[in-house]
């Protein structure tokens, strides 16, 4: 197994300390949409660390200057789960950003996915745009410029890295021992999912360990201490204009950045075992589901599942469609040779 995560990881490592005041903001036009870049042109802005030492990972970053999704480069209709669907129809490359809708799309038997990657029925009310990088890694430095919904609350753009559990378990990457990791996920930024103050950003990575045999969640600081730093108030509504929400993914820490700014920082413990898929998507939030409880459960297991909306006169739903939009996404990683300080 550990010659499998080798290949899958690669050699590449980075730099865990980040010096206050660093930028990571690209070499796109910062205010604005402005001029974009051809990606041969882009140069490394990596926290703390020299450019020259820097590469782009073509197959895990986009500047959506075309005209269509490259969807040999993305996925952009995964099974779906939770309590929205994807659908590909929900995502547009258009005036140089990606755009991800959420749209009012009553479906009375949809095809969802559990956390297991099993699949059952639901009733569903809304689909969604999801963009997964085909290609997946570790470490290295992460970001997107990205401009919010103006429907709130109830639309939560996210930027993310998550492992697959069926697809790992199948490659032989994952452990069999208790506190082995089961699951890597890397939330750069879940933006508008708060529902009483949209300038709340949620920068944390929950993630799972074997125990008993089986996949158990670990999300919150009664579970590990260092989880306690999850949310940070940006200052700003993410739907008035684009900002850049960034992750340095170390063997030994994850440093979080939002503007070329650090403004997060947790202990790396479980997110460096398994290859993570870059991914971009607009998740459903309050009011438009709720989570499972012991006397009221999700269809199916799950753990949300969607409130019934009310209808306008027209029949739709106000606020919807909706969109978040994104006008890069870069991964960057230290080239072949260098030793990180």
């Amino acid at each position: 197994m550990a010659s499998a995560l080798a290949i899958a990881l690669g050699a590449t490592t980075v730099a865990a300390q980040a010096s206050p005041g660093s930028t990571s903001v690209g070499s796109a036009a910062t205010n604005g949409k402005g001029a974009k870049s051809h990606p041969q042109n882009i140069k490394a802005n990596v926290p703390n660390a020299d450019p020259k030492n820097w590469e782009l990972v073509s197959n895990l970053s986009d500047e959506f200057n075309g005209t269509t999704v490259d969807t040999g480069k993305w996925n952009n209709s995964p099974t779906s789960w939770g309590a929205w669907t994807w659908n590909a129809d929900n995502t547009s490359v258009k005036d140089g950003s990606l755009e991800l809708r959420m749209r009012y799309d009553e479906q009375p038997n949809a095809t969802l996915r559990r956390d297991d990657y099993t699949t059952f029925k639901s009733h569903t009310y809304f689909s969604s745009g999801i963009l997964q990088s085909k290609a997946s890694s570790v470490y290295g430095y992460y970001e997107a410029r990205i401009k919010g919904v103006d429907t709130f609350p109830g639309s939560a753009p996210a930027f993310w890295l998550y492992s697959n559990y069926a697809t790992d378990k199948a490659a032989g990457f994952l452990g069999t021992q208790d506190g082995d990791t089961a699951y890597s996920e890397v939330d750069i930024v879940e933006m508008q999912q708060h529902s009483k103050d949209a300038h709340l950003l949620d920068l944390h990575a929950p993630y799972q360990v074997m125990q008993n045999g089986n996949p158990v969640w670990i999300r919150n600081a009664a579970q590990a201490p260092y989880l306690d730093q999850s949310v940070v108030n940006g200052g700003f509504d993410p739907a008035a204009d684009y900002h850049t929400y960034g992750v340095m993914v170390a063997p030994d820490r994850l440093t979080y950045y939002l503007d070329g700014k650090p403004v997060n920082s947790i202990a790396n413990t479980n997110w460096n075992r398994l290859p993570m898929n870059v991914t971009l998507s607009l998740g459903l939030r309050d009011p438009n589901l709720r989570y499972g409880t012991e006397s009221d459960p999700c269809p199916g297991g799950a753990r949300r599942c969607a409130n019934k909306p009310t209808l306008n006169s027209s029949g739709g739903v106000d606020g919807y469609p909706t969109h978040m939009s994104v006008d890069w996404v870069r991964v960057y990683r230290m080239k072949p040779g260098t030793v990180a300080p």
